[in-house]
């Protein structure tokens, strides 16, 4: 696994006339914010594996966060002052070195340059507790971020065991982010699940007991690897993997499956 020069690479693709003909390659759009009003509720669950439980209370102050997954073109600005990098070891699965992906989630990025980008752009990785609280709608007792209704590929980028090939219902890869609206949340959050599992701020614990009542980052005592939380375009309804309050672990390693979204507080009296 080699370090990629990922600002070449972007600045390569934005000089591409190919590139610029290409519905996918549009111009790097700014971050667009969604408030997401704060709140109680009840995270994880009692149904499901240890690790997504014991549900339990939580109060989730009022943030903003990304409404979609940080895109190839939007981390490039980062990249190409050197402030952050992608990792490139797989051509067809590594979304940067594609021109027809810029509008594509950005993966094969590990925790540590998520976080280097999330800094760039003066914000940070959103909480467990609040991906979570986002992801349900603000909290909503739903199965999936739309609601109860099963996974497809109408509603998620997903392993589509109806298509061929299965993954990412039908195309391998990713899709562009905020493509499949059905999907999306009430707040309008798209690709809550699926597309790209999602880094987060938290480092992993077997289960809830002994986590903050608030929607605090939680590391205390924990194992050193970061929790990940959503599904990728790998995953399908079989696995539990769409569901809102799934969670996983992963080392601090790039990977094709997974991306981030980042997340700001909301200053007091705005």
């Amino acid at each position: 696994m080699r370090r990629f020069a990922f600002a070449a690479a972007l600045l390569a693709v934005a000089s591409s006339s190919h590139a610029q003909n290409k519905k996918d390659a549009a111009a790097p759009a700014p971050i667009e914010w969604v408030r997401i009003e704060g709140g109680t509720f009840y995270m994880g669950t009692n149904q499901g594996p240890a690790s997504s439980g014991p549900a339990r209370k939580v109060t989730v102050r009022t943030f903003e966060i990304s409404k979609s997954e940080v895109t190839v073109a939007q981390f490039a600005a980062c990249a190409r002052l050197g402030e952050c990098h992608a990792m490139v070891n797989d051509r067809w699965r590594c979304n940067s070195i594609d021109p027809e992906r810029v509008n594509h989630p950005i993966n094969c990025v590990d925790w540590k340059n998520a976080k280097r980008y999330a800094n760039f752009v003066h914000a940070r990785l959103p909480t467990e507790a609040e991906w979570e609280f986002a992801a349900r709608s603000r909290g909503k007792d739903i199965a999936y971020p739309w609601g109860g209704e099963p996974p497809t590929c109408e509603r998620a980028v997903m392993n589509d065991p109806d298509a061929a090939p299965h993954y990412g219902c039908g195309a391998l890869v990713t899709s562009p982010v905020c493509s499949k609206r059905a999907g999306n949340t009430d707040q309008g959050l798209c690709d809550m699940a699926g597309n790209v599992s999602e880094w987060v701020a938290d480092r992993y614990h077997a289960n809830y007991n002994g986590a903050p009542p608030d929607s605090s980052s939680w590391e205390f005592n924990a194992t050193e690897y970061p929790v990940i939380r959503g599904a990728a375009f790998t995953h399908d309804d079989e696995s539990g993997r769409l569901k809102t309050t799934s969670r996983h672990y992963q080392f601090d390693a790039p990977l094709y499956t997974v991306g981030f979204r980042v997340a700001r507080d909301v200053p007091a009296g705005r």
